[in-house]
């Protein structure tokens, strides 16, 4: 299913209105495309796991600065 936007070219807006004469509809390019289920619980078990290995490292860090 497209993503569609409204938007306007600048010749078509009407200067003292500020409204559209002519509303395009395109397909709206960018940002994340659509995901499944099993793919969004991949991707969030990624960035668990890279802030889990984050916090032990700086968990690690402290504990090392501390017995020194």
């Amino acid at each position: 299913m497209p993503n569609l936007v409204a938007t306007c070219a600048p010749e078509n807006v009407d200067a003292t209105t500020g409204t559209c004469s002519h509303v395009e509809w395109v397909n709206y390019v960018g940002g994340l495309p659509p995901l499944s289920a099993a793919e969004g619980t991949a991707i969030s078990g990624v960035i668990i796991g890279v802030w889990g290995i984050g916090f032990l490292v700086r968990r690690m860090r402290k504990t090392v600065e501390e017995t020194t």
